[in-house]
């Protein structure tokens, strides 16, 4: 994957999607979107992160999700923090770690990752 590859992914808010968020979300990235009023369209944008970041490293969500961590510090942009087979599978290709911004209103949520200059 060169740098500069983008991946996009858009989701729909409902009962499925909370099942998938409480699959794939840790339970810190859980209480820190259940801290706000709208905490669905949180879920669903975090969800959609991790699914970009991802596809974006060519790894199986199902297998890797809690190698994806995205951390929300008190000021500035969410964070991707790799773990395992994904971090070593970045670092073996130079790929640095993605990057990712995240988007959510009227009932639908989105996330854009990509890698940059690192």
């Amino acid at each position: 994957m060169p740098h500069g590859s983008i991946q996009l992914e858009v989701v729909s808010l409902g009962a499925q999607l909370r099942a998938e968020a409480d699959d794939l979300l840790s339970a810190a990235e859980l209480a820190y979107c259940l801290g706000f009023l709208r905490a669905e369209e949180h879920m669903g944008a975090r969800v959609a992160a991790k699914r970009a970041v991802s596809r974006l490293l060519g790894g199986d969500l199902r297998h890797c999700r809690h190698q994806i961590e995205l951390i929300r510090e008190d000021t500035g942009p969410v964070r991707v923090r790799l773990h395992g087979e994904l971090l070593e599978r970045a670092q073996r290709a130079g790929l640095g770690v993605p990057r990712v911004s995240l988007t959510h209103a009227a009932g639908r949520a989105a996330a854009i990752a990509w890698l940059g200059s690192r």
